[in-house]
């Protein structure tokens, strides 16, 4: 018989060369990767090492004999079979070798080598069976744990609103799309309550909560067999409709939802909203995308002001893509020095002299040979929050550059600098203007905010 598989490793523990030899050789020509060790202690050492498929051994071995083996390597890998060779007179003690762990034995002299062969191929062959087994036994298992977890998040709801979250909506799309009823008609629409921070900090968090938990029950009244609703984020719903191309008529219900005041705590407040809306499968075949390319469309539709909905399309995922490589390249700018600040003068009409300068920023990217437009870079510096800190850096180098200018000569002139609302708004900037006019020197009667 030939081995049942190719490129298996098999190690020979045996004190007597000859039988080793004997062994190997045989195993080698019927393509077995042979290892051997002429005593206990050796052949646990290769075993730990190797790590074989299979193990023969001898029993009777000075030192660490055949029984100390098989205790060992079935600790180490109970899976690896392990077959005792005894010679005449110790087949009980063979037996004692199987009670332990041992796989089978065989007993010297070995007067037909195919023994080994049937005997290798017999308890590879069960080998193989008890790993498949094992392995069918765990993915059972992992399948079981699976669908409790699957299960524990699907009937787990939002606490505040007792709608269904992200993962439960994940859930439900699935649901959707195995349905032997879905006709390919999907759109996700991402609800968004504007300006909802400003809410919690001026009537409190208890008031917010109430007010969401109030909008969350306007929302449920939306839900039929093949709309479902769920909330993503402290300030965001989700509304998912099936089976249906009529987007308008669903955008409407949504908007509807928000033309009565909410009484909140004995006070009226009408609730301002941003929605965006995505279709499946052209924005997208898996709910994250759809949700991801939703809030795209979302914040499009926050800039076109309060209560507008916008639909995602690929001209806006690459306006995103462009200022998100924007965002990365002001990053790096600042540190590589990319930013220059070139000042205009300002001329008296009368006398044609100057009477003061407007510090410009400007930027030239790394490798490039062109200008970025301000009114390009400087939305999204505020966008992004990077303002704060390339505002503070025009402040210092103008001022520096000012005094400089005025050490060597120049005449007192008014200096402008451009700032940003939300530089005003940071709440930080009356204490930064006073640091940089310490720190440079400047003239404070020469410097002009604009």
């Amino acid at each position: 018989m030939a081995a049942i598989q190719k490129n298996l490793t098999v190690l020979i523990i045996d004190d007597d060369s000859d039988m080793r030899k004997s062994i190997v050789s045989y195993l080698e020509d019927l393509g077995f990767t042979v290892h051997q060790a002429c005593g206990g202690c050796q052949g646990i050492r290769m075993f730990e090492s190797i790590n074989p498929d299979l193990v023969f051994t001898d029993l009777m071995m000075p030192g660490t004999d055949g029984l100390a083996v098989v205790t060992e390597i079935k600790k180490i890998s109970p899976d690896t079979p392990v077959v005792v060779i005894s010679g005449n007179g110790s087949v009980e003690y063979a037996i004692e070798a199987v009670r332990k762990g041992a796989w089978d034995y065989i007993t010297k002299p070995i007067l037909d080598f195919s023994v080994i062969d049937q005997i290798a191929n017999k308890v590879l062959a069960r080998a193989d069976a008890l790993k498949s087994e094992r392995a069918y036994q765990e993915s059972l298992q992992n399948e079981i744990l699976s669908q409790k977890h699957q299960l524990s998040e699907i009937n787990s709801l939002d606490p505040l609103t007792k709608l269904p979250l992200r993962n439960q909506m994940r859930e439900k799309f699935r649901q959707i799309l195995i349905n032997d009823n879905f006709t390919g008609n999907l759109f996700v629409m991402l609800v968004e309550l504007d300006n909802f921070k400003n809410v919690n900090k001026t009537f409190g968090h208890e008031y917010g909560d109430q007010l969401i938990a109030d909008l969350a029950e306007r929302i449920k009244t939306l839900v039929q067999e093949n709309i479902s609703v769920g909330r993503l984020g402290t300030d965001e719903f989700v509304v998912m409709v099936a089976n249906t191309p009529a987007v308008m008529k669903f955008i409407a219900a949504v908007k509807a939802i928000f033309d009565e005041p909410f009484i909140v705590m004995g006070q009226e407040f009408y609730a301002k909203f941003n929605i965006g809306i995505s279709s499946f499968p052209q924005d997208g075949e898996s709910v994250d995308t759809l949700l991801q390319h939703a809030d795209i469309a979302r914040a499009n539709a926050r800039v076109m002001g309060n209560n507008h909905y916008c639909f995602y399309s690929q001209e806006l995922w690459d306006q995103v893509r462009e200022s998100m490589s924007l965002e990365s390249g002001l990053r790096k700018g600042l540190a590589r020095n990319e930013f220059q600040i070139y000042y205009q003068p300002k001329m008296d009409a009368q006398s044609h002299r100057m009477v003061g300068m407007e510090a410009l920023l400007r930027w030239q990217p790394h490798g490039s040979n062109n200008m970025v437009s301000p009114v390009i870079f400087i939305p999204v510096l505020e966008e992004s929050g990077l303002i704060n800190e390339i505002g503070k850096w025009v402040l210092e180098t103008a001022c520096k550059q000012y005094v400089d200018w005025r050490t060597r000569g120049m005449g007192p002139v008014r200096l402008s600098v451009n700032i940003s609302a939300i530089q005003f708004h940071s709440g930080s900037l009356p204490e930064i203007v006073k640091d940089v006019l310490t720190d440079t020197g400047m003239e404070p009667e020469a410097f002009l905010k604009v």
